[in-house]
């Protein structure tokens, strides 16, 4: 059965910072997503996961000092020392906050340069990265993302041929083919996103909580699934998908 958590970056925004966590435990959730923790002192955020008995189960590697630029810089070519850098500040907030993943952001670029970069510095990540932290890519919105679809990803990650490198899969229930897709990469998936809540009801060849339970069961997935869409009104009436899968 996979475990359920709530991207704190998204849901509940009109909540202050502590106050989400309370809410992802009040509403069912064991464990959360805060992409980019890094504006809240290590302390503060684990005394919230402490208090409300969560999981921080991934984190994103963020640029340092982030005021808004561009997220994520390890397809950009000559950023090669700014990605240590990140690299660096992610694991310490890893360590101290018992992160079992870590997102990897490979940003905008195009071009063999940029592969090259990419797979540079996953390596460089892969060899600073404590064994019991696993190392996520996944496909990155925007016209200008390296990283465009979920088979460029797969065969990056297939290619690394280490354990310690995993896809981050999300799902936004538009794609067609969206289970085959999950058959097809089960042993690559370590984490898998909801962009989009399933449907309560069970619907033929739909995004259903009912066929994403079937599929989940069938490739034998106990990872994480990652609610990480804005919903429109409550939170709260969003997660009717969540009794099918806890």
């Amino acid at each position: 059965m996979a475990k359920l958590a709530a991207d704190l970056s998204i849901l509940w925004t009109g909540l202050p910072w502590a106050e989400r966590f309370e809410a992802a435990a009040m509403a069912g959730f064991s464990g959360v997503v805060v992409p980019f923790p890094y504006d809240n002192p290590a302390k503060d955020t684990q005394m919230a996961l402490l208090r409300n008995g969560l999981t921080l189960v991934m984190i994103a590697t963020p640029p340092p000092n982030y005021t808004g630029g561009a997220r994520g810089f390890a397809a950009v070519p000559g950023a090669g020392d700014r990605f240590v850098h990140d690299l660096r500040r992610a694991l310490r907030y890893c360590e101290a906050l018992r992160v079992p993943a870590l997102r990897v952001l490979a940003g905008d670029a195009s071009g063999s340069d940029a592969a090259g970069t990419l797979r540079d510095n996953l390596n460089k990540a892969v060899d600073r990265s404590p064994a019991s932290i696993t190392l996520l890519v996944g496909p990155e919105p925007g016209a200008d993302a390296f990283l465009q679809t979920g088979n460029q990803v797969a065969q990056l990650v297939s290619g690394a041929g280490t354990p310690v490198l995993r896809m981050e899969w999300p799902l936004d229930g538009i794609s067609r083919g969206w289970q085959d897709d999950l058959r097809a990469n089960a042993s690559l998936i370590k984490h898998i996103t909801l962009t989009a809540p399933p449907q309560d009801k069970s619907v033929a060849d739909g995004f259903s909580a009912a066929a994403l339970e079937q599929v989940l069961d069938e490739i034998g997935y106990t990872g994480w699934v990652t609610a990480s869409y804005r919903p429109r009104g409550a939170v709260e009436k969003t997660l009717g998908w969540m009794v099918r899968l806890s």
